[in-house]
């Protein structure tokens, strides 16, 4: 595990992932005991990883993803936001056909 400086972020390696890891154990109903549990790690650790102190190694990212039957994959994936265009009926292109 790598522990994060005060001054960096470790948002920086891994963004949002603390956040991304909370949100699916909360969908899931599940404590943070639970997810440690499953994961084979200290509850501490978990609630590190969580608030962005530690970030985890690729193993136990790995077995925190199935303890929140996720892919990591999945947990990494950057959601984009999907940019739409609303125009009037008069605003539209022609098109050539």
């Amino acid at each position: 595990m790598a522990r994060v400086d005060d001054d960096t972020d470790a948002g920086t390696a891994l963004p949002r992932l603390g956040e991304r890891l909370r949100h699916a154990r909360l969908l899931h109903r599940l404590r943070l005991s639970d997810v440690a549990g499953r994961a084979g790690c200290s509850t501490s650790m978990v609630s590190k990883i969580e608030n962005g102190r530690v970030v985890p190694s690729l193993t136990t990212l790995h077995r925190l993803c199935a303890a929140l039957d996720m892919s990591v994959a999945g947990l990494l994936e950057r959601a984009e936001p999907r940019r739409w265009t609303i125009l009037k009926a008069g605003e539209r292109p022609l098109s050539g056909h």
